[in-house]
């Protein structure tokens, strides 16, 4: 008998095995399933996972006030936007603009520490808040960018 023969004898012999056994844990039998446990309560508010805020990554826009090679320098203007944040009435706030925290990143991206700010959808909303950043910080400008928003 060929090798080749061989081979394909054997593939076959462990194809029909393999099927059986897929056949076998597909048919149905449900020797050792946990019990059902009937219809489900109505969920509410409280216990409804669909109504917790989800998180999600998205492309969308941040607004860039800083840049350096130094990643000292980066942190102290990263601080220094954090306090500016901090000073400011909830109504000064821009839309797009987290509320509870401000939203300043740092990011790396040879050969430069960038400070960022906001997580903007959609880039109408970036575009409201700029006037109010480069009022403070001068040469701060709209960057496409990957944001984290929760709904």
């Amino acid at each position: 008998m060929h090798v080749s023969a061989l081979l394909l004898r054997r593939a076959v012999v462990w194809g029909v095995l393999g099927l059986t056994v897929l056949v076998a844990g597909c048919s149905g039998s449900r020797e050792g399933a946990a019990p059902d446990a009937g219809p489900s309560a109505p969920s509410s508010p409280e216990t409804d996972v669909s109504a917790a805020p989800v998180a999600r990554t998205v492309d969308g826009f941040r607004i860039q006030v800083f840049t350096s090679s130094e990643k000292g320098e980066a942190d102290a203007r990263a601080a220094a936007v954090e306090q500016w944040w901090a000073g400011l009435s909830a109504s000064e706030r821009p839309v797009g603009l987290r509320q509870d925290e401000a939203p300043v990143t740092v990011a790396w991206r040879q050969p430069y520490y960038r400070v960022r700010v906001g997580t903007f959808v959609r880039r109408a909303e970036a575009e409201q808040a700029l006037p109010l950043l480069k009022r403070r910080f001068g040469t701060a400008f709209i960057v496409p960018d990957r944001v984290t928003v929760v709904r």
